[in-house]
């Protein structure tokens, strides 16, 4: 899902789940890189918008992944 959601903006699906994270002001991404490609590549995540159903299609697929470690 991530992939065709990704390729509608000529993105890959690590910078839509990037983006999905973003989009919410309460959640902090830390995203982590070991080279310069990619930082660039993880900064790809930005400069677009899902849509409603494409965000609310990737909320249901998460739902049941208990993101909380601490």
């Amino acid at each position: 899902m991530l992939r065709s959601i990704g390729e509608r903006y000529g993105k890959t699906p690590a910078q839509a789940a990037i983006n999905w994270l973003l989009r919410d002001p309460s959640v902090v991404a830390i995203v982590g890189a070991k080279r310069p490609d990619q930082i660039v590549q993880n900064a790809g995540a930005a400069g677009f918008k899902l849509t409603e159903e494409e965000a609310r299609r990737i909320d249901e697929v998460t739902s049941n992944i208990c993101l909380d470690y601490f």
